[in-house]
């Protein structure tokens, strides 16, 4: 069993841990997800992202689809995107961080046969992000599978890269119910991925400059309730900036995943702790994203890490 670390005695090391200015996502991206997983017919979902400028201004639609079918779930205020799936259950998180009417929401689907469904759409709520006065705004979200739904996760950060941050942990059932409360938890890093791993969570995070070669993935173990029970620690050489993902294996151990410059998806398996400032185990490879696919995600076939390619 871990042990939770003080928020205290993380307090001393946020310097270093830099944190990025609130960022503009890209024009168009796409996101994929696996749908059907260890209950019925598995199927692949995306969740595009585009944002568009228009003469009143900048406006972003998000859609979902589900092979020929589509479901559209946002279109008006600039948003960021992060999802996850699970059975037939999907949950797409959306940020805004404009001076007028941030917020933060998440459109809980699920799969009838070949159709996407919505089922809620869920305001996360920013008040404890902003309770001591001090005007910070959804920069970034992230969001895991869990026994009990989905966890969004959403960091809420100032205009002034250098000012604190403040992250809080929401738990919604697939429906949409609350699962468990939004609260505040204590992690200050730069956000790259989530996943449950049984125990909790694991959290990737960023260290390091945005240069080409600088920049470090980390990963942290956080409680049930989302508090940090370790330091971070390196999984992976200093390397460009990347997408970056997670998978929990089904003999406990943590996949954590990003595109080299060559195109090839590679990273590493964890079993155990490393330790901060201690060179990981070189990448392995684990396959290459398909010509011309929009996004990839990793899955587990048979105990074996697999790449899937979306279009």
């Amino acid at each position: 069993m871990r042990s939770t670390v003080s928020a205290l005695a993380f307090g001393v090391l946020l310097a270093l841990f830099p944190r990025g200015a609130l960022a503009q996502p890209t024009p168009h991206y796409t996101s994929a997800a696996l749908m059907g997983t260890g209950t019925t017919t598995e199927a692949l979902v995306t969740v595009e992202t585009e944002w568009r400028t228009t003469p009143s201004g900048r406006s972003t639609t998000v859609v979902a689809r589900l092979a020929a079918r589509s479901l559209s779930l946002h279109e008006g205020a600039t948003v960021d995107t992060a999802i996850a799936a699970q059975g037939d259950h999907l949950c797409v998180a959306t940020i805004h961080g404009g001076d007028r009417g941030a917020f933060a929401r998440a459109w809980l689907v699920h799969r009838d046969g070949g159709q996407l469904i919505l089922d809620a759409v869920v305001g996360i709520p920013r008040e404890l992000a902003i309770a001591d006065g001090r005007p910070r705004f959804p920069a970034s979200v992230l969001v895991a599978a869990t026994a009990q739904g989905f966890a969004v996760m959403v960091q809420h950060q100032e205009r002034d890269p250098s000012a604190n941050v403040v992250t809080t942990l929401t738990v919604l059932a697939n429906d949409g119910r609350v699962a468990e409360a939004t609260h505040v938890v204590a992690v200050p890093w730069a956000l790259s991925a989530l996943v449950a791993d049984g125990d909790g969570y694991q959290l990737a995070v960023s260290y390091g400059g945005s240069g080409t070669g600088t920049l470090r993935l980390c990963l942290v173990h956080l409680s049930g309730a989302g508090s940090p029970t370790e330091h971070p620690w390196w999984a992976s050489p200093a390397m460009p900036p990347s997408d970056v993902q997670l998978l929990h294996t089904s003999d406990g151990a943590t996949v954590a995943a990003w595109m080299d410059p060559t195109g090839a998806v590679v990273g590493q398996r964890f079993s155990a702790p490393g330790r901060w400032s201690a060179e990981p185990p070189a990448p392995v490879r684990y396959g290459a994203v398909d010509d011309g696919a929009a996004a990839w995600m990793l899955t587990e076939r048979a105990g074996a890490v697999t790449v899937i390619s979306a279009r």
